[in-house]
């Protein structure tokens, strides 16, 4: 798998970033996070510890374009889903 960003979603916190540990998440122009898909091992962290809700980053197949990954992010969920 691979991580994707909605970059609408993401509020620029920066712990995807601090806890990766493949070092595959790099600081963009825009003050939001890019992966590094070379250097990505698909271990998924980055999306687990995204504070947002919905999450700014979510796992998807590999071969998935991020474009048609993107309509298919999922809702904001409510507590305790």
């Amino acid at each position: 798998q691979k991580p994707v960003t909605d970059k609408s979603k993401c509020i620029k916190c920066g712990v995807c970033y601090l806890a990766c540990p493949d070092g595959a998440i790099n600081l963009a122009e825009d003050g939001t996070y890019d992966f590094d898909y070379d250097h990505c091992k698909g271990c998924g962290i980055c999306s687990e510890v995204c504070p947002t809700n919905p999450k700014s980053i979510v796992m998807f197949d590999e071969q998935i374009k991020n474009e048609d990954a993107l309509n298919q992010w999922p809702k904001k969920s409510k507590k305790g889903e």
